[in-house]
């Protein structure tokens, strides 16, 4: 019990400490890698990540998708991808060598589609590299360039209102 106490304080530190070392909004070069964490408590249909990729012309080579879960549940993917809270030793430090390499990837947008309040989730948002943040509503807000307040059911809107978005800041960035 203790431990875990001990974990969670360490993790909020180190993600005030990341807050404070964030990069530049996107500065209008095209879309090329797309990072996504996705609480597979909240959302299971992971495909249309993919089908996303699609829609901003990014290669599927250059999407990365892991997985959030509390408990142990089927996954249609590799068990590597995904993390849980055994995943963080006590001092709040990830010790999984995929999610490790995830967070050693730059991105140029990267997706939090999570509205749960979870530490483990903000720790991996604030440790990713990218140049655009986006998370829904019920998130930690200071983590994110981008904030949709839709719940995670309505995958299609997210999409849609992500696109126009992109578009318009690529616009303003290339001005």
């Amino acid at each position: 019990m203790i431990l875990k106490i001990l974990r969670k304080k360490f993790l909020e530190r180190e993600i005030k400490k990341r807050l404070k070392n964030r990069l530049p909004i996107h500065e209008g070069r095209p879309l090329r890698t797309l990072g996504v964490v996705i609480n597979a408590m909240e959302f299971k249909q992971v495909e249309v990540f993919e089908n996303l990729a699609n829609v901003l012309h990014i290669l599927n080579k250059d999407i990365k998708i892991i997985y959030y879960k509390e408990e142990n549940i089927n996954l249609p993917t590799l068990e590597q991808n995904s993390f849980t809270p055994k995943d963080f030793n006590w001092k709040g430090l990830m010790t999984k060598p995929a999610i490790l390499e995830f967070l050693d990837r730059e991105y140029d947008v990267f997706i939090c589609y999570s509205s749960a309040d979870s530490v483990f989730i903000d720790f991996i948002v604030s440790q990713a590299k990218a140049t655009l943040k986006v998370g829904l509503d019920g998130a930690n807000a200071a983590l994110f360039d981008l904030i949709f307040k839709i719940k995670t059911n309505q995958y299609d809107l997210f999409e849609k209102e992500l696109t126009k978005y992109l578009q318009i800041i690529n616009k303003d960035n290339k001005n």
